[in-house]
Protein backbone atom coordinates (compact mmCIF):
# COMPACT_ATOMS: atom_id res chain seq x y z
CA UNK A 1 0.00 0.00 0.00
CA UNK A 2 3.17 2.71 0.73
CA UNK A 3 4.03 1.88 -2.75
CA UNK A 4 0.43 3.14 -3.64
CA UNK A 5 0.76 6.26 -1.99
CA UNK A 6 4.03 6.79 -3.78
CA UNK A 7 2.52 6.24 -6.84
CA UNK A 8 0.93 9.78 -6.02
CA UNK A 9 3.84 11.55 -6.28
CA UNK A 10 3.95 10.86 -9.84
CA UNK A 11 1.04 13.07 -10.79
CA UNK A 12 2.61 16.33 -12.55
CA UNK A 13 1.70 18.93 -9.65
CA UNK A 14 1.10 21.65 -13.06
CA UNK A 15 -1.87 19.64 -13.81
CA UNK A 16 -3.32 20.56 -10.52
CA UNK A 17 -1.95 24.08 -10.92
CA UNK A 18 -3.60 24.74 -14.33
CA UNK A 19 -7.01 22.49 -13.37
CA UNK A 20 -7.32 25.42 -10.68
CA UNK A 21 -6.50 28.54 -13.05
CA UNK A 22 -9.44 27.04 -15.49
CA UNK A 23 -11.76 26.36 -12.62
CA UNK A 24 -11.39 30.18 -11.23
CA UNK A 25 -11.84 31.24 -15.09
CA UNK A 26 -14.83 29.24 -15.15
CA UNK A 27 -16.20 30.41 -11.96
CA UNK A 28 -15.53 33.76 -13.03
CA UNK A 29 -17.10 33.57 -16.65
CA UNK A 30 -19.86 31.26 -14.69
CA UNK A 31 -20.61 34.63 -12.29
CA UNK A 32 -21.52 36.72 -15.13
CA UNK A 33 -24.49 35.26 -15.82
CA UNK A 34 -24.59 36.45 -19.67
CA UNK A 35 -25.47 34.51 -22.62
CA UNK A 36 -23.12 36.43 -24.58
CA UNK A 37 -19.63 36.47 -22.65
CA UNK A 38 -20.17 32.26 -22.21
CA UNK A 39 -20.93 32.69 -26.40
CA UNK A 40 -17.48 34.69 -26.36
CA UNK A 41 -15.63 32.38 -24.28
CA UNK A 42 -17.12 28.88 -24.92
CA UNK A 43 -16.10 30.28 -29.00
CA UNK A 44 -12.60 30.72 -27.80
CA UNK A 45 -12.58 26.89 -26.18
CA UNK A 46 -14.28 25.82 -29.26
CA UNK A 47 -11.86 27.50 -31.65
CA UNK A 48 -9.20 25.83 -29.74
CA UNK A 49 -10.58 22.60 -29.43
CA UNK A 50 -11.63 22.22 -33.37
CA UNK A 51 -8.13 23.26 -34.51
CA UNK A 52 -6.77 20.37 -32.58
CA UNK A 53 -9.51 18.09 -33.71
CA UNK A 54 -8.68 18.43 -37.17
CA UNK A 55 -4.84 18.06 -36.65
CA UNK A 56 -5.95 14.79 -35.13
CA UNK A 57 -8.53 13.86 -37.85
CA UNK A 58 -6.84 15.13 -40.57
CA UNK A 59 -3.07 14.82 -39.92
CA UNK A 60 -3.00 18.73 -41.15
CA UNK A 61 -4.78 21.97 -40.63
CA UNK A 62 -7.83 22.23 -42.77
CA UNK A 63 -8.69 25.55 -43.54
CA UNK A 64 -12.30 24.87 -44.90
CA UNK A 65 -13.28 22.76 -41.65
CA UNK A 66 -11.68 25.90 -39.47
CA UNK A 67 -13.77 28.25 -41.73
CA UNK A 68 -16.89 26.25 -42.03
CA UNK A 69 -16.38 26.03 -37.87
CA UNK A 70 -16.43 29.96 -37.47
CA UNK A 71 -19.06 29.68 -39.39
CA UNK A 72 -20.95 27.38 -37.06
CA UNK A 73 -20.33 29.17 -34.11
CA UNK A 74 -21.92 32.79 -34.88
CA UNK A 75 -24.83 30.73 -35.99
CA UNK A 76 -24.47 29.22 -32.29
CA UNK A 77 -25.64 32.95 -31.36
CA UNK A 78 -29.30 31.78 -32.69
CA UNK A 79 -29.67 29.45 -29.49
CA UNK A 80 -30.64 32.59 -27.70
CA UNK A 81 -33.95 32.47 -29.27
CA UNK A 82 -34.38 28.55 -29.93
CA UNK A 83 -31.26 26.19 -29.66
CA UNK A 84 -33.24 24.08 -32.77
CA UNK A 85 -32.62 27.03 -34.94
CA UNK A 86 -28.60 26.57 -34.23
CA UNK A 87 -28.79 23.18 -34.79
CA UNK A 88 -30.64 23.41 -38.30
CA UNK A 89 -27.89 25.69 -39.31
CA UNK A 90 -25.39 22.52 -38.69
CA UNK A 91 -26.97 20.62 -40.63
CA UNK A 92 -27.45 23.40 -43.35
CA UNK A 93 -23.35 23.49 -43.19
CA UNK A 94 -23.05 20.05 -43.05
CA UNK A 95 -25.28 20.06 -46.31
CA UNK A 96 -23.22 22.83 -47.97
CA UNK A 97 -19.70 20.60 -47.70
CA UNK A 98 -21.10 17.79 -48.91
CA UNK A 99 -22.43 19.48 -51.77
CA UNK A 100 -18.88 20.87 -52.38
CA UNK A 101 -17.25 17.97 -52.04
CA UNK A 102 -19.83 16.60 -54.56
CA UNK A 103 -19.53 18.77 -56.78
CA UNK A 104 -15.50 19.45 -57.21
CA UNK A 105 -14.77 16.07 -56.00
CA UNK A 106 -12.15 17.28 -53.67
CA UNK A 107 -11.62 16.40 -50.15
CA UNK A 108 -12.54 13.41 -48.24
CA UNK A 109 -15.37 12.32 -45.90
CA UNK A 110 -13.51 12.70 -43.23
CA UNK A 111 -13.16 16.18 -43.56
CA UNK A 112 -17.00 16.28 -42.37
CA UNK A 113 -16.14 15.04 -38.79
CA UNK A 114 -14.41 18.01 -36.84
CA UNK A 115 -17.98 19.48 -37.51
CA UNK A 116 -20.06 16.65 -35.14
CA UNK A 117 -16.59 16.18 -32.91
CA UNK A 118 -16.69 18.89 -31.18
CA UNK A 119 -18.63 20.86 -32.77
CA UNK A 120 -22.27 19.79 -31.82
CA UNK A 121 -20.84 19.14 -28.25
CA UNK A 122 -20.28 22.65 -27.62
CA UNK A 123 -23.35 23.67 -29.20
CA UNK A 124 -25.20 21.39 -26.61
CA UNK A 125 -22.95 23.43 -24.03
CA UNK A 126 -24.03 26.55 -25.20
CA UNK A 127 -27.79 25.52 -25.13
CA UNK A 128 -27.52 23.70 -21.90
CA UNK A 129 -27.10 27.39 -20.45
CA UNK A 130 -29.61 28.96 -21.83
CA UNK A 131 -32.11 26.31 -21.05
CA UNK A 132 -31.78 25.60 -17.66
CA UNK A 133 -29.22 28.51 -16.72
CA UNK A 134 -25.51 28.37 -15.03
CA UNK A 135 -26.43 26.16 -12.16
CA UNK A 136 -26.93 22.96 -15.56
CA UNK A 137 -23.38 24.09 -16.56
CA UNK A 138 -21.75 23.42 -13.01
CA UNK A 139 -23.47 20.70 -12.51
CA UNK A 140 -21.68 19.29 -15.38
CA UNK A 141 -18.13 19.91 -14.53
CA UNK A 142 -19.15 18.78 -10.96
CA UNK A 143 -19.95 15.47 -12.51
CA UNK A 144 -17.27 14.94 -15.01
CA UNK A 145 -14.50 16.63 -12.63
CA UNK A 146 -15.20 14.17 -10.12
CA UNK A 147 -15.07 11.63 -12.61
CA UNK A 148 -11.81 12.80 -13.56
CA UNK A 149 -10.06 13.58 -10.20
CA UNK A 150 -11.03 10.47 -8.46
CA UNK A 151 -10.01 7.69 -11.65
CA UNK A 152 -6.81 9.38 -11.59
CA UNK A 153 -6.47 8.87 -7.70
CA UNK A 154 -8.48 5.99 -7.38
CA UNK A 155 -6.01 4.24 -10.38
CA UNK A 156 -3.26 5.32 -8.60
CA UNK A 157 -4.31 3.75 -5.33
CA UNK A 158 -6.04 0.71 -6.04
CA UNK A 159 -5.57 0.08 -9.86
CA UNK A 160 -4.54 -3.62 -11.15
CA UNK A 161 -6.83 -4.04 -14.22
CA UNK A 162 -6.42 -1.86 -17.77
CA UNK A 163 -9.47 -0.17 -18.45
CA UNK A 164 -9.06 -0.27 -22.31
CA UNK A 165 -6.33 -0.93 -25.17
CA UNK A 166 -7.11 2.81 -26.19
CA UNK A 167 -5.66 4.07 -22.78
CA UNK A 168 -3.69 1.38 -20.97
CA UNK A 169 -2.83 4.10 -18.17
CA UNK A 170 -6.42 3.99 -17.06
CA UNK A 171 -7.81 1.15 -15.13
CA UNK A 172 -11.14 -0.38 -14.36
CA UNK A 173 -10.45 0.11 -10.70
CA UNK A 174 -10.36 4.00 -11.24
CA UNK A 175 -12.93 4.42 -13.37
CA UNK A 176 -15.29 2.75 -11.15
CA UNK A 177 -14.49 4.83 -8.33
CA UNK A 178 -14.60 8.26 -10.30
CA UNK A 179 -17.88 7.16 -11.57
CA UNK A 180 -19.00 6.40 -8.14
CA UNK A 181 -18.35 9.82 -6.03
CA UNK A 182 -19.24 11.58 -8.90
CA UNK A 183 -22.22 9.74 -9.05
CA UNK A 184 -23.09 10.43 -5.43
CA UNK A 185 -22.08 14.45 -5.04
CA UNK A 186 -23.85 14.95 -8.94
CA UNK A 187 -26.63 13.37 -7.35
CA UNK A 188 -26.75 14.90 -4.46
CA UNK A 189 -26.06 18.32 -6.18
CA UNK A 190 -28.94 18.00 -8.64
CA UNK A 191 -31.42 16.73 -5.73
CA UNK A 192 -30.38 19.44 -3.74
CA UNK A 193 -30.84 22.65 -6.57
CA UNK A 194 -33.46 21.53 -8.42
CA UNK A 195 -36.75 21.10 -6.07
CA UNK A 196 -38.46 19.41 -9.15
CA UNK A 197 -35.82 16.49 -9.70
CA UNK A 198 -36.55 13.35 -7.88
CA UNK A 199 -33.30 11.75 -5.99
CA UNK A 200 -33.33 8.56 -8.33
CA UNK A 201 -33.51 10.97 -11.63
CA UNK A 202 -30.34 12.93 -9.82
CA UNK A 203 -28.63 9.48 -9.36
CA UNK A 204 -29.63 8.24 -12.74
CA UNK A 205 -28.26 11.73 -14.40
CA UNK A 206 -25.03 11.85 -12.67
CA UNK A 207 -24.67 7.92 -13.48
CA UNK A 208 -24.75 8.73 -17.01
CA UNK A 209 -22.93 11.56 -17.33
CA UNK A 210 -20.23 10.34 -15.95
CA UNK A 211 -19.97 6.64 -17.89
CA UNK A 212 -20.69 9.25 -20.85
CA UNK A 213 -17.27 10.84 -19.87
CA UNK A 214 -15.02 8.40 -19.30
CA UNK A 215 -16.21 7.29 -22.72
CA UNK A 216 -15.41 10.54 -24.16
CA UNK A 217 -11.56 10.27 -22.83
CA UNK A 218 -11.18 7.06 -24.44
CA UNK A 219 -12.46 8.20 -27.51
CA UNK A 220 -10.04 11.13 -27.49
CA UNK A 221 -7.66 9.05 -26.88
CA UNK A 222 -7.89 6.52 -29.36
CA UNK A 223 -7.89 9.88 -31.65
CA UNK A 224 -4.43 10.65 -30.67
CA UNK A 225 -3.29 6.92 -31.17
CA UNK A 226 -4.64 6.99 -34.49
CA UNK A 227 -2.29 10.18 -35.37
CA UNK A 228 0.07 9.21 -33.44
CA UNK A 229 0.66 11.49 -30.91
CA UNK A 230 0.89 11.95 -27.16
CA UNK A 231 -1.47 14.98 -26.32
CA UNK A 232 -3.71 17.24 -28.39
CA UNK A 233 -1.75 20.30 -27.96
CA UNK A 234 0.30 22.21 -25.79
CA UNK A 235 -1.11 24.84 -24.26
CA UNK A 236 -2.33 23.80 -21.04
CA UNK A 237 0.23 22.71 -18.78
CA UNK A 238 0.06 19.11 -17.17
CA UNK A 239 -2.87 18.29 -19.39
CA UNK A 240 -1.59 19.33 -22.87
CA UNK A 241 -3.83 20.48 -25.48
CA UNK A 242 -7.64 21.43 -24.78
CA UNK A 243 -9.41 18.84 -26.28
CA UNK A 244 -7.42 16.71 -23.47
CA UNK A 245 -8.89 18.85 -21.03
CA UNK A 246 -12.83 19.12 -22.40
CA UNK A 247 -12.93 15.43 -23.81
CA UNK A 248 -14.90 13.87 -21.31
CA UNK A 249 -17.27 16.80 -20.79
CA UNK A 250 -18.04 16.74 -24.78
CA UNK A 251 -19.56 13.31 -24.21
CA UNK A 252 -21.15 13.80 -20.85
CA UNK A 253 -23.46 16.91 -22.43
CA UNK A 254 -24.55 14.93 -25.31
CA UNK A 255 -26.22 12.83 -22.85
CA UNK A 256 -26.90 15.35 -20.14
CA UNK A 257 -28.75 17.69 -22.36
CA UNK A 258 -32.04 15.00 -23.44
CA UNK A 259 -31.92 13.88 -19.97
CA UNK A 260 -31.97 16.98 -18.05
CA UNK A 261 -34.89 18.36 -20.73
CA UNK A 262 -36.69 14.72 -19.77
CA UNK A 263 -36.37 15.56 -16.05
CA UNK A 264 -37.54 18.86 -15.98
CA UNK A 265 -40.53 18.41 -18.50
Amino acid sequence: MQNKWQALKTIDIKRFYTAAVLLLLVIVVGAMHNFWVLWAFLGIVYAGALYEATKLYLGKISSLSLLFGAILWAFALLIFFSPLFAFLALFFLLMCLASFQGFTKKGEIIYILPLLYPSIPFLLLLATYQQFGIASLFLLIAIVGCSDVFALLGGKLFGAHPLSPSSPGKTIEGALIGIGVATLIGGLFAYIWWVEVRFWQAILLALLCAIASVFGDLYESQLKRAAGVKDSGTLLPGHGGILDRVDGYLFAVIVFYPLFLWILA
